[in-house]
């Protein structure tokens, strides 16, 4: 049986044709075997999400001094500051 050409994108063998499908369920199995869901997988971050937790205000609190300090070293820091307040 032969296929209208753009059935089988230009793949005109039954071995190429065949190597595309080996291909495809090479890259198919392992994500259908992957990791659970996301539901089911724990999340390492998930207190980050109580927004007025204590734990997430104290590592937003700190993140804050990492970032303030990494500007405050660029030298054109103090003028954009004052320009925009």
């Amino acid at each position: 049986m032969r296929f209208p050409r753009h059935a089988h994108f230009g793949i005109t063998t039954a071995s190429g044709r065949l190597a595309v499908l080996l291909a495809a369920v090479a890259v198919l199995i392992p994500l259908a075997c992957a990791a659970p869901s996301a539901q089911e997988a724990e999340d390492p971050f998930l207190w980050l999400e109580d927004v007025e937790g204590e734990q997430a205000m104290e590592w937003v609190l700190a993140q804050n001094e990492l970032t303030r300090a990494e500007l405050k070293a660029l030298p054109v820091y103090q003028e954009l500051y004052d320009n925009t307040l």
